[in-house]
């Protein structure tokens, strides 16, 4: 199972960085950190290689996306259990 650190580097332009940010919340792999100026600390958690691939062209091609920034990817039989425990959470107050 990797898992991924990221840093995206938002674009300048207001309305752009604003829709990646939207699209980047309501993706079920990613757990966002706390946006500063334009850049978003990510984790990106997925059950195989195939998939983390799949995000990271996904995460890449977002308009309002200029780089993405890899500071660590580990590989890990399962994910830690506070990041599963996050996840979760995110998705129940999403769904409220």
């Amino acid at each position: 199972m990797p898992v991924s650190s990221l840093v995206v580097h938002l674009s300048a332009e207001a309305e752009l960085s604003a829709r990646a940010l939207a699209d980047i919340r309501t993706h079920a792999a990613f757990l966002a950190g706390e946006q500063t100026q334009l850049y978003l600390p990510l984790s990106l958690v997925t059950e195989s290689e195939r998939e983390n691939k799949a995000c990271w062209r996904w995460l890449s091609s977002l308009p309002g996306v200029e780089f993405v920034e890899v500071l660590n990817v580990v590989f890990s039989p399962a994910p830690p259990s506070d990041l599963v425990e996050e996840r979760t959470a995110t998705s129940l107050s999403a769904g409220s």
